[in-house]
């Protein structure tokens, strides 16, 4: 259980602090412990609310400075392969933003921007729900590589190329 103070990955809400845990009734449902969220990069005061032994919304702590390095030397040993179907490429990214593994999460965006890059060269765009899935998982993964490193999120993407040895 995680404690007042502590800094999770909400998989939706991002970087959030834990503010409070509270027993909290919603509607019918019983009473239930909450953790009470403050995500950190929200552009607005946001609260999360999320069930204290919820399966279904998967809290993770942080990664520090090292552990993030670990992880960015692992992601080049595999890439994702492109899915030509639609829905096969879709349900695979939707896995990886929910699983929060940061190297498959790093290696959707190198892919995406790597296929971004090849649409634009033949004068098109990447397609809608690859541009959401591609930015979704920037949203995400550079929170928590702002935060651990001291970083703003806008300087992340770059960090990560660099890191890779990628342009």
């Amino acid at each position: 259980m995680y404690q007042v103070g502590d800094v999770v990955r909400h998989p939706s809400a991002g970087v959030c602090e834990i503010t409070e845990i509270r027993e909290q009734c919603f509607g019918n449902l019983p009473p239930q412990q909450y953790y009470i969220l403050k995500p950190l990069y929200a552009k607005a005061a946001t609260t999360v609310y999320t069930p204290v032994d919820s399966p279904k919304v998967p809290l993770r702590k942080l990664l520090n400075e090292e552990e993030l390095d670990r992880l960015l030397a692992q992601v080049p040993e595999h890439w994702l392969e492109w899915k030509e179907n639609e829905q096969e490429r879709h349900n695979q990214f939707s896995e990886i933003l929910r699983s929060g593994n940061v190297v498959e999460a790093v290696r959707l965006i190198v892919l995406l921007h790597y296929k971004e890059k090849e649409r634009k060269e033949l004068g098109k765009q990447l397609r809608v729900g690859d541009k959401k899935y591609l930015e979704e998982t920037k949203r995400l993964l550079h929170q928590e590589f702002a935060y651990a490193k001291d970083l703003e999120p806008e300087q992340v993407p770059q960090y990560i190329m660099d890191k890779l040895g990628l342009e």
